[in-house]
């Protein structure tokens, strides 16, 4: 079994950088652009912790599949995922913010902290971070340490999200995305060669 240290911040770092230049991380951007920040944050933040004890114990049930057909499919994931990033990079598929523009026009009323929390549970519905967290759940069968790791990556990508928000968003989505699927395609040739 995997240290714990190693279990935590794999799941931490992973996370971060692959939520960086997320749709999640833009749609954090946006509300606390127009909301209050502390509460674009919360909300943000509890949305993306939930998402990730859910995907990391959903690991834990994929972790009787074998440790051979594990490992190598986490290390498929992460250059998928990779690859994924870089792909839309190079078609430069525009984000959809019609589409979080038109959920925040029917919350509109409800507490900015609904609000942030509805926004980014739904946009975070089967996004990358939440295979990259499932796959390491799986291969390191520690689900509440990748959990917490996960957690601290996701609400520190949030946190930078809100509190440069006005920076941010003058960096280029293509940018941000080049840099993740550079820190994926490490985390992939880290997972082989362990």
């Amino acid at each position: 079994m995997a240290p714990i240290a190693l279990v935590f911040l794999s799941s931490a770092v992973l996370n971060l950088v692959a939520e960086l230049p997320d749709k999640t991380m833009i749609s954090s951007i946006v509300l606390a652009r127009t909301m209050s920040r502390k509460i674009t944050f919360f909300g943000a933040s509890l949305a993306l912790v939930t998402w990730s004890f859910l995907a990391s114990f959903l690991g834990q049930l994929l972790s009787g599949l074998g440790s051979t057909v594990v490992h190598d499919g986490t290390a498929l994931v992460l250059f998928g995922l990779a690859i994924y990033l870089v792909v839309r990079v190079i078609r430069r598929e525009p984000e959809e913010e019609s589409v979080l523009t038109g959920l925040r026009q029917r919350l509109e009323g409800r507490s900015q902290f609904v609000v942030a929390f509805v926004i980014t549970f739904l946009a975070e519905i089967g996004d990358l971070t939440q295979v990259a967290t499932t796959s390491l759940a799986a291969r390191f069968q520690q689900p509440l340490v990748v959990a917490l790791g996960a957690s601290l990556g996701v609400v520190t990508a949030v946190f930078i999200a809100v509190h440069l928000s006005r920076f941010l968003s003058r960096i280029p989505d293509s940018s941000l995305e080049i840099v993740a699927a550079i820190g994926l395609t490490v985390g992939g040739l880290l997972t082989l060669l362990s």
